[in-house]
């Protein structure tokens, strides 16, 4: 498999979400999600064998739900940063559309 940040890079936003609005107080959908996404992905990492025909990580779509609540805190925390935003969606999707485009070639 892949790694989940390699095929969707848009991903990386969700570290901003912990950027506080005021310094060392986090809202609760912030923790209350990031816990989440630890918990499920600590279970589903313990799997052993992830598949080796695949595009990106199979079980990711076990946390997304609460790792998309991360990811729309941290773009809403860029700041003057945002067009960061653009590049990394953009890049997220031309990847999936090569994954795809490469799983139908070699008839995944």
């Amino acid at each position: 498999g892949m790694s989940v940040l390699l095929t969707s890079p848009a991903y990386l936003l969700a570290g901003f979400a912990f950027v506080p609005a005021r310094l060392r107080q986090l809202d609760r959908a912030t923790v209350g999600a990031g816990l989440a996404v630890v918990a499920i992905a600590f279970v589903n990492l313990m799997h052993f064998s992830q598949g080796w025909v695949q595009f990106g990580y199979r079980f990711s779509n076990d946390f997304v739900p609460f790792a998309l609540i991360l990811v729309a805190l941290g773009a809403s925390r860029l700041g003057r940063w945002w067009p960061i935003l653009g590049v990394l969606v953009a890049a997220s999707i031309a990847i999936n559309l090569w994954g795809v485009v490469w799983g139908v070639m070699l008839g995944w």
